[in-house]
Order: C-alpha cells, then structure tokens, then sequence
C-alpha cells in the first residue's frame, strides 16, 4: 500500500487540519469521494473520508466544514489534498504539523 512506503508513513496521531468556508461537509466528502477517497459516516453528524495515505474528519462548523484526521506528509500527497481542496473552490485554509505539533505546512485562498 502507499502509505506503507517509507517515504509515506501515516501519522500515530492528527497532523492534518483545515477549514473550508461556505461548504457543508456533505458537499466536501462528495468531492473527495469523486477523487477517489472512500467516504463513510463516523458518527451522528460527523463523516469520514479515507484513502490508502488518509484519514478525515468533517464536522459542520457552522460557517463551513472542518476537517481534521491523520495524512501521510508527502509532496504528492499535499498536492492532491491542493487538488481536492481547489475543486471545491471558495476559501480554505489546511495545515500539517509534525508529532510535536510543530507547523510543517500552511496553504490557504482568501
């Protein structure tokens, strides 16, 4: 499997968080699930999209869609998670940090 490379190992803990504005969580799994990633409901309200090198949260936020969940930091993968978040256009923020919870990474549209 891909995340059992060496250079795509998934994290023990969270490392991934993201806000996306104006879009429910039903429409943003939708989108990840036509790129691929399986989608399932985790709880009452909570959804949650996976793949090979991810796992996700949604939750409705009100405003819009947070998302948390454990992603493989890898260029390919943050490039993907770029697509994905492009395709459902509008404002986005999504962060990776490392076990220490150090920021390793921010990409964001206003």
């Amino acid at each position: 499997m891909l995340y059992e490379r060496e250079d795509r190992v998934m994290p023990a803990e969270n490392n991934f968080y993201a806000f996306i504005k104006n879009s429910g969580p039903v429409e943003v799994a939708a989108i990840f699930e036509e790129q691929g990633w399986f989608l399932r409901k985790a709880g009452w309200t909570e959804l949650e999209v996976r793949n090979s090198w991810s796992e996700i949260c949604l939750n409705e936020d009100g405003r819009g869609t947070l998302l948390n969940g454990q992603v493989a930091f890898h260029p390919n993968n943050i490039d993907i998670i770029q697509g994905v978040m492009e395709k459902i256009g509008g404002v986005y923020q999504f962060e990776f940090y490392d076990e220490q919870k150090n920021l390793l990474l921010e990409r964001q549209m206003f």
